[in-house]
């Protein structure tokens, strides 16, 4: 199994390859390739690589597929 730890906008995901992944904001237009710059922890199918804090030459791309706002919340 394959799968790499991130980190985007001060939190981080467990990501797979095909995976759908909803982050935070991202100054990126849609159908554009973004390469995340954090990358904790890589695993591919007998090796494990953890940074200290990134993991040096390792690389996680994806493409921004869409944009969207959450639900509002009302605070009474």
């Amino acid at each position: 199994m394959k799968y790499a730890v991130i980190q985007c906008g001060g939190k981080q995901y467990h990501v797979t390859e095909g995976q759908i992944l909803t982050v935070d904001k991202l100054d990126q237009p849609i159908d554009s390739v973004y390469e995340f710059p954090q990358i904790l922890l890589v695993r591919n199918d007998e090796d494990i690589f953890i940074g200290n804090p990134i993991v040096p030459g390792a690389s996680v791309t994806g493409k921004i597929t869409g944009k969207g706002k959450g639900k509002k919340i009302t605070v009474e």
